[in-house]
């Protein structure tokens, strides 16, 4: 008796959806074909067939915006200013050893190795505003002034590091966008609902 009342519920529902559901006119003419019929029962997430399956996207956890990867905040100190970070400048004197000193023939100094590549014809200036106008700067050899290198040789590894962290953030984005792409063309939806 149960199962002669599903199959008369289901032969309802398979005549509600392949030949009168909705309200236009196409919607209404009958399908005979199987694919016409895979098509509208794929439309009204509607299964007759036993090998045919829904992938019901979960509802309650819909986001809008992908998860984007914070950038990590570094401490910086601007007090000393550290003018052309991007690159460092180009001696012709070789690089030695990284725990000696190399005397500088052009200020005079004995500069540490690890130094050596920051040190450029720039001045360090006292602060940021004195920067900007091209005031106040320290004498080379000084403390402020090897602090100011410091902070040029901080500030370019420092932007080499970030370079390098948002060049794996977009390898990582690239090959999540491409298996996410991969499993909606599979699955036959868009990219923005494979995931819910």
């Amino acid at each position: 008796k149960r199962s002669n009342k599903q199959k008369s519920r289901f032969q309802r529902a398979c005549r509600s959806v392949f030949y009168n559901r909705g309200n236009n006119r196409k919607s209404q003419r009958r399908v005979d074909s199987l694919e016409e019929k895979l098509q509208r029962a794929r439309q009204h997430r509607f299964l007759f067939l036993p090998s045919q399956h829904i992938y019901k996207p979960i509802q309650h956890v819909n986001h809008h915006n992908p998860f984007r990867q914070p950038t990590p905040r570094y401490p910086r100190d601007d007090s000393i200013s550290a003018t052309n970070t991007s690159s460092p400048a180009t001696n012709s004197q070789p690089v030695p050893v990284e725990n000696e000193n190399i005397w500088h023939d052009k200020l005079g100094i004995w500069i540490p190795n690890s130094l050596l590549p920051y040190v450029t014809d720039e001045p360090v200036y006292t602060s940021n505003r004195q920067a900007k106008i091209k005031g106040q700067h320290f004498t080379p050899g000084c403390a402020y002034w090897f602090d100011g290198i410091k902070k040029r040789k901080e500030a370019h590894e420092l932007a080499l590091r970030q370079q390098k962290n948002q060049e794996a953030y977009d390898i990582a984005r690239l090959a999540l966008e491409n298996e996410l792409s991969a499993r909606a063309q599979l699955w036959g939806t868009s990219v923005n609902r494979i995931e819910y």
